[in-house]
């Protein structure tokens, strides 16, 4: 879900060659571990939100199961 939301905020402001947008893509790989798809990188607020919520659900589930 980290993925899909990640993908689907659009490119960061700051990304506007071809060589920041690889740049992007490296960095996030090395940083969260995480291949982002490309071509899959677009506005979609929809998609954002919903994934969001998946990520929000987990994260509390997780943290109420460590509490247990």
């Amino acid at each position: 879900f980290f993925q899909i939301k990640q993908e689907s905020s659009g490119w960061p402001n700051q990304c506007k060659t071809e060589t920041e947008k690889e740049a992007y893509l490296e960095e996030f790989k090395r940083e969260e571990g995480i291949s982002l798809n490309k071509n899959d990188i677009t506005k979609n607020p929809g998609l954002r939100t919903v994934s969001k919520l998946a990520l929000n659900s987990f994260w509390d589930v997780g943290e109420l199961m460590k509490t247990k």
